[in-house]
C-alpha cells in the first residue's frame, strides 16, 4: 500500500522504478538569509508520496549537518534543520531520495550570516500574533466550495499548523507551512467533515508560548441524495450480516488494500466501498492511518462492522503518546496494528526508523495493557533478491531476505506478533526467482512462529506500464496474478493467513506507473483482475 506509495519492490533488480520521482523544496526560499536567530528552521516541499527522503545542508568548507530522514506523505514533506554548526556564507540545502537506483534530488542555496547582529527596530515588537483573513467568520461553504484557501498574517519564520474540525470532533489532516514575510496560504478540504459548524484552526508549532487563531464557518451541503453505483446494485440491504463462515475463512483469506485522503478514496464513499466488498465476499481491507487524524477510522469502524469487513490499519510510525491515544480510542474494534510500511527498503538509517517504530509499539502496548485489550502488532518487510549485489542492495547474499531488519527491530524492543510481506511477481518469475522470494516468506513464518499477512501483491508488469490489469491468457499481468494465487493456495496456505491485493482504485494522485495499480478504474468500472480476486475470495 503506498502507503502512501508502497509498491516499490527492491527484489526486482533491473527495473527499480524512479520515474516521475520529482522533489521540490518550497521552504526555505532560494537566497534566503539565516541570521543568528533563525538557524533552526523548517525545510518542506513536494515529492512523490511514499518515497524515503534524506535532507541535510552543507557549507562552503564541506561541513554538513546531520541528515534528517522522512517519508514523503500525500501533502509532501517537512523536517526541521539546524545549521548552527555550519560556517557563515553559502549553505546548500538538499533533499535526496534514498535507496533507489536513480535517485532524484532538489537543492537550493541560502546564506548564513551571524557576524552582524541585526537588532530589530524597537517599534516592531509585535507578539507572535496570527490572523486569519480568509475564510471570514460565519461564511457558509456549500458542496461546490469544500476545498478552499485559508490565508492570513503571522510572524515570518513561524511554523504553522492548519486544520479544520466539525462538531463531532472529526478533523482534516493537518497542513504544515512556514510563515512568509507576506503571511501564509494553504488549501483545506472539508468534504469529509459533517455539515454544520466547522472550526478552522491556525496554530504555531513547538513554541513555548504558542499562539493560535480560529474562525467558525458553516458547512451546508443540503440533503444527500444517495444513488447506489451500478456495480453495487446487488449489495444487501441496510443491515448486513456477514456469512457465518465464508469459503476462505478457515484457511487463507483474500482482501484488498486502499487509502485515505486521496482523491480516489473520499471518506464520503466509504459505505459504497464496504457495500461493494461485502457483496463480493471480500472481508479484509488494509488502509494507512495517521495517529493525528481520527476522521478516517471514526468513519470506517462503524461501517466496517455494519458490512462485516475486518480493517487492517497500517499506522505511520509516531510518538508513544500519539500511538497510545490512537490505539486506546479503537481498542474495542481494531485488535491488530501494522506499524510502518516497507521500512526495510534500505539499511541506511534503519535503526532510526526502527526507533520510531518502537515508540509506536510501546504506545499500543501501553493501551493494550491498561485496557486488557490484547492488542497485537505486525512488522512489514519486502521480499528481497539476495542475488542482487549492486547499488542499493539490502540483502546481498542473505537468502533469508530482510530478516536482518526484523531481528534489528526485535533486538531494539519491537516485539511484534505478526509479519506482513510484499512481493510483486512477473509472470516469468515462476521457478527459481519465485521460489527464492517465497522461501523467505516461509522463513519468517517459521522463525517467528506466526502466519504471514501477504498484504501487498499485484503483477510486476504494472511497473512496465500495464494500466488495465490485463486479460486471461495474456502471459502478463492477469496471468501473473492468477499464477501467484494458485501457487500460494497449493503450496503456502499453511503459512499464509491473508492475501491482500494492492490496491482497490487507480490512484492517479501519486503519478507515474503506481497510479494504475487499481483493480477498479473507479467504483463503477472494475478491471478484469478485480473479478479474478473475487473469484479466489469465494473459492473453497
Amino acid at each position: 500500500m503506498k502507503i502512501l506509495n508502497c509498491a516499490v519492490f527492491a527484489a526486482i533488480t533491473a527495473m527499480t522504478i524512479v520515474a516521475n520521482a520529482k522533489i521540490v523544496i518550497g521552504t526555505p526560499a532560494a537566497n534566503e538569509v539565516k541570521d543568528k536567530d533563525h538557524l533552526a528552521f523548517e525545510v518542506n516541499g513536494s515529492c512523490v508520496a511514499g518515497q524515503i527522503l534524506k535532507i541535510g545542508a552543507v557549507d562552503s568548507a564541506g561541513k554538513s549537518t546531520a541528515l534528517s530522514w522522512t517519508k514523503c506523505q500525500s501533502w509532501g514533506f517537512s523536517v526541521p534543520l539546524n545549521i548552527s554548526a555550519l560556517k557563515d556564507g553559502a549553505i546548500k540545502v538538499t533533499a535526496l531520495q534514498d535507496g533507489v537506483a536513480r535517485p532524484q534530488s532538489a537543492s537550493i542555496s541560502i546564506s548564513k550570516s551571524t557576524a552582524v547582529v541585526a537588532q530589530p527596530p524597537p517599534v516592531v515588537v509585535a507578539p507572535s500574533s496570527i490572523e486569519i483573513g480568509i475564510p471570514a467568520a460565519g461564511v457558509v461553504k456549500d458542496k461546490a466550495n469544500l476545498v478552499f484557501e485559508v490565508n492570513g498574517s503571522c510572524v515570518a519564520g513561524d511554523i504553522l499548523m492548519i486544520n479544520a474540525s466539525d462538531s463531532a470532533g472529526a478533523a482534516t489532516i493537518p497542513v504544515w507551512t512556514q510563515c512568509q514575510p507576506w503571511g501564509f496560504s494553504v488549501n483545506i478540504d472539508i468534504s469529509a467533515l459533517k455539515d454544520g459548524a466547522i472550526t478552522v484552526l491556525v496554530q504555531q508549532n513547538a513554541t513555548a508560548n504558542a499562539k493560535s487563531k480560529t474562525v467558525s464557518i458553516t458547512k451546508s451541503t443540503g440533503p444527500v441524495v444517495v444513488t447506489p453505483p451500478p456495480v453495487v446494485a446487488s449489495a444487501p440491504p441496510v443491515v448486513v450480516t456477514p456469512p457465518a463462515s465464508s469459503p476462505s475463512s478457515s484457511a487463507m483469506s483474500f482482501g484488498v488494500g486502499g487509502h485515505s485522503g486521496y482523491t480516489a478514496y473520499p471518506l464520503s464513499q466509504t459505505e459504497a466501498v464496504f457495500s461493494l466488498l461485502n457483496s463480493k465476499n471480500i472481508r479484509k481491507y488494509r488502509i494507512d492511518v495517521n495517529a493525528a487524524n481520527f476522521a478516517v477510522l471514526d468513519t470506517m469502524v462503524p461501517l466496517a462492522k455494519k458490512y462485516g469487513i475486518t480493517l487492517r490499519p497500517m499506522i505511520y510510525p509516531t510518538t508513544q503518546a500519539q500511538a497510545y491515544t490512537f490505539a486506546k480510542r479503537y481498542a474495542n474494534d481494531i485488535k491488530i496494528w501494522e506499524i510502518g510500511n516497507e521500512q526495510d527498503q534500505t539499511r541506511t538509517g534503519a535503526q532510526d526508523r526502527i526507533n520510531v517504530m518502537v515508540s509506536t509499539y510501546k504506545g499500543i502496548k501501553q493501551a493494550s495493557d491498561e485496557l486488557g485489550a490484547k492488542l497485537e502488532t505486525t512488522i512489514n518487510i519486502m521480499g528481497c533478491n539476495s542475488d542482487y549485489t549492486g547499488p542499493g542492495a539490502t540483502c546481498a547474499g542473505e537468502k533469508a531476505g530482510a530478516m536482518w531488519f526484523t531481528e534489528m527491530a526485535r533486538n531494539s524492543g519491537f516485539l511484534f506478533d505478526h509479519v506482513s510481506f510484499h512481493y510483486y511477481p512477473h509472470y516469468g518469475d515462476k521457478g527459481y526467482f519465485m521460489d527464492l522470494i517465497l522461501s523467505q516468506l516461509r522463513g519468517f513464518a517459521v522463525k517467528y512462529n506466526t502466519k504471514i499477512y501477504y498484504n501487498e501483491v499485484n503483477c510486476a508488469e504494472i511497473y512496465d506500464g500495464n494500466t488495465t490489469g490485463g486479460f486471461a491468457g495474456d502471459k502478463g499481468c492477469y496471468d501473473s496474478i492468477k499464477q501467484i494465487f494458485d501457487i500460494l493456495k497449493t503450496s503456502y496456505s499453511d503459512v499464509i493467513a491473508e492475501v491482500t491485493m494492492y490496491e482497490l482504485f487507480d490512484n492517479t494522485d501519486i503519478g507515474g506507473t503506481e497510479g494504475h495499480f487499481g483493480l477498479l478504474y473507479d467504483i463503477n468500472k472494475p478491471k478484469p483482475n478485480f473479478n479474478l480476486l473475487v473469484d479466489y475470495a469465494n473459492k473453497p
